[in-house]
């Protein structure tokens, strides 16, 4: 008959980018700027760059442990986190606290999910909305999913020196809601 319209709905239901992510870094801090990055600055060379290319969070804990406003670094989960699975924490902190979070969004170069707002350490419930894409600046980017330089093909990133920044339109992302779901009990 010609008409493929069901056909062109089926698939378009059911493909598109998809990605794990790494295990994630939460950091309980005082004051008030995120210690894992900051948006229009270049990346601290603290381990960030570990984290967003390759989803190695030791050397950023490592680093963030150093400093004197962190007060404790956990890593959620030892492993990558494939689509449909969850890891989780538990942490300690003290009233006037703030949390940060980070994990590598599996199928790029550098992007990394984070806090895009200061979280208060007592808030309770869904951060999701909370939560932004960043990118790096320390690879160039490439089609998620689809680049011969991303860390989880064996890829070598190819070097760039930006600012650290919010991932724009330039590919198809998925909403972070059909990504990534984080919650504070």
């Amino acid at each position: 008959m010609g008409d493929n319209s069901f056909l062109s709905a089926k698939i378009s239901a059911n493909t598109g980018i998809i990605t794990g992510i790494s295990p994630a870094i939460v950091v309980v801090y005082t004051g008030d700027s995120n210690p894992i990055y900051e948006v229009g600055k270049k990346d601290a060379g603290m381990g960030l760059a570990n984290l967003a290319q390759m989803g190695d969070a030791s050397v950023l804990k490592a680093s963030l442990e150093k400093m004197s406003n962190v007060r404790k670094v956990y890593i959620a989960g030892n492993a990558p986190v494939a689509p449909g699975e969850k890891i989780e924490v538990q942490f300690d902190a003290a009233e006037n606290d703030h949390i940060a979070h980070a994990t590598m969004f599996g199928y790029s170069n550098d992007w990394f999910y984070a806090n895009d707002a200061m979280i208060s350490a007592d808030f309770k419930g869904d951060l999701t909305d909370k939560t932004a894409l960043f990118d790096d600046g320390t690879a160039v980017s490439q089609h998620p999913g689809a680049g011969n330089a991303q860390g989880l093909f064996t890829g070598m990133p190819e070097k760039e020196d930006k600012s650290t920044m919010k991932v724009d339109n330039m590919f198809p992302v998925p909403a972070i809601n059909k990504t990534l779901k984080v919650i504070v009990r």
